[in-house]
């Protein structure tokens, strides 16, 4: 049943939770602490109370009026997306609350951390709720805010600090690049609304594809894909690493997922095609990317961060697959499943992760081993979310990648058919891409929970000797990890039911149409009886017995390896420095900062010099005109008004004040005057 307003409380509820945290602080901490966990969990309920409208087929677009004469509105869209959405982001986030009262406790700036959580929870929520774009974007740049301050939380490190300006920096090119879409899509439609956004305008102003580019643009910042990738990694470093589980990169894939209907509703524009190309591989060549990178990472948050890169990649593939197909079924909802499911596993992941850390307190991984004994919960739950992210069935992860995986094998099929063969080599161009990263994305999860769980680690064992047994962490901590581990295997075990009632959940609106698969058989033989399945499992075993023989059971030392094989090292020192593409950055950074030096010195001084030249020959200028000219001019001024000013007071004497006198002398006047016309005015 919707409870009342719960499109607009389930954002608004954690909005004013943070705004009234810093009073819960001074009045009680315990109240700090716990009114967060009520807040959010609030917010579940009104989001979870949308869910049977939106199934049976009610959706709202609610507006308010803000600027009527603008056409401004403050508006939320109620429908199968957002909802979905907006349950997901409100349940991750009380996990993670719960999750924090551990593991934030004693924490001296611990008001400012509920502070930006909820309000980042609150944004993001915002983004998904959103009516209109004007609205989507506030809450786009609260997201981004909190992003910024959060990793910045602990900003005496210096190195946190260089972090946070990283990620502001290259955030707000993403912002700019997003305000700049929304301001054309107003001009040319007059709206902010999206159901009101007319591509037939668009196109017939000239800006159609400019305008949705520069849309990805914003998206692609937001969600860390290639080249603006290189935040995210040291922003989650830096963070808490409780908050982590919160992805900002959601909200990225979500501009994607909430733009696609309408553009593929719209049909004849054949500029699209190419928008969404670019999406398609774009994502393709970051999930690539960012599995490649995590092959080598020593920090575990860092792999992880590589690893949600990659995951959200996919997601890119999904939509940009969707807009290739005749059919946008497949690819769409195949995408929005695995955002859904891959929150909930990414949450898993970076929960179990901070868990680890909390008693570890150390981020790289050869300071970790042995902790399946002695971590057992945290273990099995990591255990889950890595299988899941490999694409192990039965899990959440298997079923979502294998449906993109699926949707882009049968876009190269179906281009072959019709014989377009620009766009079957692309599909399966795409598709090896796809492949490729499977295979390096089983890798480097071996890889981790061999390094984290398996081996036996000094460091640990110090640890022990110096304070106490490392064990698991309090059951505040493991909660949340195991309901999230649960919902993974749920979801997993019956998802070719969930499929089918996911399916029929998007299929109502107009948009969503011809979205809808009624057979459970349909997609058993999707996964199972594909060729593409084959491949997958070729592609996880390639890459995931490798790692198992290196770091597993260890039948090879991988430093080794990378010193006897010449090329091994130098793809091993490749990946490590991160492609070099940071270091480019770096470059091309300070490459500016000299080359406005040199303008400086060269050119701003030198105008400066030129303009204190002519400053100075203009003073000299004026001191020698003032010298002869002004003060000559103003000499005979003063003598003009001493001479007027003598004959006044000359003047002044013959004004008596006598009645006599004045009649005399008008008598003369007049006399003079009778004279005077006799001489000169008679004829």
């Amino acid at each position: 049943m919707l409870l009342p307003y719960a499109p607009w409380l389930c954002w608004l509820i954690p909005i004013v939770g943070a705004i009234l945290t810093p009073l819960f602080a001074l009045a009680r901490r315990n109240l700090r602490d716990y009114a967060p966990v009520a807040f959010v969990g609030t917010s579940v309920i009104f989001s979870l109370s949308m869910i049977p409208d939106v199934h049976a087929g009610n959706f709202i677009s609610w507006e308010i009026p803000w600027v009527p004469s603008l056409g401004i509105n403050l508006g939320v869209l109620m429908d199968p997306l957002s909802v979905l959405m907006v349950s997901v982001v409100s349940g991750i986030g009380l996990m993670v609350l719960i999750f924090s009262l551990e593991y934030m406790r004693g924490d001296a700036g611990l008001t400012r951390y509920w502070f930006f959580t909820q309000l980042f929870i609150g944004g993001l929520i915002m983004v998904v709720m959103a009516g209109n774009l004007l609205q989507l974007y506030i809450g786009w740049e609260v997201v981004g805010v909190c992003c910024y301050a959060l990793v910045t939380y602990w900003h005496r490190n210096p190195e946190n600090a260089r972090y946070g300006l990283k990620t502001f920096l290259i955030l707000r090119v993403g912002d700019l690049s997003l305000l700049l879409s929304i301001l054309i899509i107003y001009f040319n439609c007059g709206t902010f609304n999206f159901l009101g956004i007319n591509i037939a305008k668009l196109s017939g102003s000239g800006f159609l594809l400019i305008t949705f580019f520069l849309y990805f643009g914003g998206a692609v910042a937001k969600s860390a894909q290639f080249p603006f990738h290189v935040w995210l990694p040291d922003a989650m470093v830096a963070t808490p690493a409780s908050f982590n589980a919160i992805t900002e990169v959601l909200a990225g894939v979500y501009l994607i997922a909430r733009i696609f209907p309408i553009l593929h509703a719209a049909e004849g524009y054949g500029e699209l095609t190419i928008f969404f190309f670019a999406v398609a591989w774009v994502g393709a060549f970051t999930a690539l990317f960012g599995a490649s990178m995590a092959m080598v990472q020593k920090n575990l948050v860092r792999l992880l961060a590589y690893s949600i890169i990659g995951q959200y990649a996919y997601m890119m593939v999904a939509f940009g697959v969707s807009g290739l197909a005749t059919d946008p079924a497949a690819g769409y909802l195949a995408g929005i499943f695995h955002k859904m499911a891959d929150a909930i596993i990414s949450g898993l992941l970076f929960l179990s992760a901070a868990a680890i850390l909390h008693r570890i307190r150390s981020q790289d991984v050869f300071d970790m081993g042995g902790l399946k004994v002695r971590m057992p919960i945290t273990f099995v739950c990591m255990l889950i979310g890595a299988l899941a992210t490999i694409g192990i069935p039965p899990l959440s992860g298997f079923w979502s990648e294998e449906a993109i995986y699926g949707a882009t094998w049968e876009l190269a099929q179906e281009a072959g058919r019709l014989g377009e063969s620009a766009l079957m080599f692309s599909a399966y161009g795409l598709f090896f891409f796809l492949m490729v990263t499977a295979a390096v994305t089983a890798f480097y999860i071996v890889r981790m929970m061999g390094m984290v769980f398996d081996r036996e680690s000094k460091h640990v064992e110090k640890i022990e000797d110096q304070r106490e047994l490392i064990n698991e962490v309090s059951p505040m901590m493991w909660v949340p990890m195991v309901i999230l581990a649960s919902a993974t295997i749920v979801i997993g075990v019956f998802a070719p039911f969930i499929i089918t009632s996911f399916h029929e959940f998007f299929s109502p609106p107009p948009l969503y149409q011809s979205m809808v698969y009624k057979e459970v058989i349909d997609i058993l033989r999707r996964v199972f009886l594909s060729p593409s399945s084959g491949i997958t499992y070729a592609a996880l075993a390639i890459g995931g017995y490798p790692a198992y023989r290196l770091y597993i059971t260890r039948q090879a030392d991988p430093v080794k390896l990378t010193k006897e094989h010449h090329f091994l090292g130098k793809v091993h020192d490749f990946l490590w420095n991160r492609c070099y593409i940071d270091t480019l950055y770096h470059k091309v950074a300070e490459g500016t900062t000299a080359f406005s030096n040199i303008v400086h010195k060269r050119l701003e001084l030198s105008i400066d010099a030129l303009n204190y030249t002519v400053a100075n020959f203009f003073r000299k200028s004026s001191n020698i005109t003032y010298e002869c000219i002004e003060l000559r001019i103003d000499a005979l001024n003063y003598f003009i008004a001493n001479q007027y000013t003598s004959f006044c007071q000359r003047f002044r004497k013959i004004q008596t004040g006598l009645l006599s006198y004045n009649m005399l002398m008008v008598s003369i006047g007049a006399a003079l005057l009778i004279v005077l016309l006799f001489l000169f005015g008679i004829q």
